[in-house]
């Protein structure tokens, strides 16, 4: 999962638990896995049996195009609104991952502790600080803050 999938129901397990928390991999898993193809399954029947039962219930009149153009057009009104909707998603997606800025890359608690304590010796207390997603952006010595 180095790279971005584009369908992701080919992960496996291990993959999902590599990148996100255990009860997450394990959601994104069975709803890959199992709950997303049975959904779609289940609308595929359905749709299938309502098919079936507009046919089976149908007169033995013909339909006039003026009685079949208001539902033509109302499966096309929902597939422009679906595609639609699709594009300016991940057009959305784009630009506001265009205006986040760069970050550099996370260096962990320790090895910033490692560093700071190197340089101010042992036996002082330090202050860590963090950036909006959590991770530790630099590290300080207590006094200097109190100073």
């Amino acid at each position: 999962m180095r790279e971005p999938i584009i369908d992701a129901s080919n992960a496996t397990l291990q993959q999902y638990l590599q990148h996100h928390a255990r009860g997450k991999a394990i959601r994104r898993y069975l709803w890959y896995r199992l709950a997303r193809p049975l959904l779609l399954a289940g609308i595929w029947v359905a749709a299938a049996y309502y098919i079936h039962w507009c046919v089976a219930s149908a007169g033995s009149t013909e339909l006039s195009l003026r009685e079949v153009i208001p539902d033509a057009l109302a499966v096309l009104g929902i597939g422009l609104t679906l595609t639609l909707w699709a594009l300016a998603r991940r057009i959305g997606t784009s630009v506001s991952q265009a205006r986040q800025p760069a970050r550099a890359a996370p260096a962990s608690t320790l090895d910033l502790a490692k560093d700071v304590v190197l340089s101010v010796g042992t036996g002082r207390r330090l202050m860590a600080y963090h950036d909006d997603d959590g991770l530790v952006s630099h590290v300080a010595p207590l006094q200097q803050e109190l100073a």
